[in-house]
């Protein structure tokens, strides 16, 4: 498969969902990933049309991924991509963000990658609101890489499984008391995309590590490292969730 075929195909999973009748939310992830794709002579029918596709479309995990370029032409509308901010514009170019969709990020709804949430969070020396970023996020092969130069006695993921590395942004916003607050991967509990709670996994993480005592106006950024599924295709990462894993903030990783 050329670079201009995995391009046209990996950006058609913004499509896939509306030709499937159903709901997306948007979805932001850096990575690498190898992944099984099905082929089945899937074909393209719009408003009774048979249409021909630039590059056949595929199955991957239950959903059908289409060329976007061939299904907003054929639904009219203009397609162009800009590579550098990664974007691909389906129509006007006019980017809008909806304010409310902070309200309804939640388990089943993660925040992607970029967005930040408020987070009240109890430590030993008092109560602080903290704005919370997850920034970027790399797994499989490239994980393992940056877990192994962090450290060389880092041991290698379970079987069946690999290692995530986080960047993490957290900024403290105000706190009850003048005093600091402690903050480290130890915030945050992974889940898998199925609400599974999975255990904490140590590994020395890259530097700069997302560690360290703050005071309210300081941020601290540095990257976070825990371990999931290698067929968890939508891990989240979970602060200030109760021990039924309900309420607190979560994150796409």
């Amino acid at each position: 498969m050329n670079k201009k075929r995995i391009k046209d195909m990996a950006i058609g999973a913004a499509v896939a969902c509306i030709i499937a009748g159903v709901s997306s939310t948007a979805y932001a992830k850096i990575a690498s990933l190898n992944i099984p794709i099905s082929y089945n002579n899937i074909k393209l029918i719009v408003d009774g049309k048979l249409i021909a596709t630039s590059e056949e479309p595929f199955l991957y995990n239950g959903t059908t991924y289409l060329p976007v370029r061939t299904v907003g032409e054929a639904l009219g509308k203009e397609v162009t991509w800009d590579g550098d901010t990664k974007t691909v514009y389906i129509g006007s170019k006019t980017e809008t963000v909806e304010e409310s969709a902070a309200a309804e990020y939640s388990k089943i709804n993660p925040a992607p990658i970029g967005v930040s949430q408020t987070v009240s969070i109890s430590g030993l020396t008092g109560n602080a609101t903290v704005e919370v970023t997850i920034e970027g996020s790399y797994r499989g092969s490239e994980a393992l890489e940056m877990v192994k130069k962090a450290n060389m006695f880092n041991d290698d993921p379970p079987s069946g499984m690999e290692y995530v590395v986080v960047k993490i942004k957290a900024y403290v916003m105000s706190q009850d008391k003048d005093s600091y607050i402690n903050l480290g991967d130890y915030n945050f509990n992974p889940y898998s995309g199925s609400d599974d709670k999975y255990a904490y996994y140590h590994a020395v993480a890259p530097d700069p590590k997302f560690s360290g005592k703050l005071y309210t106006g300081d941020t601290l950024e540095g990257y976070a490292v825990y371990c999931v599924d290698k067929s968890d295709s939508a891990p989240k990462l979970a602060i200030g969730e109760d021990s039924g894993g309900n309420g607190g903030k979560w994150f796409a990783i």
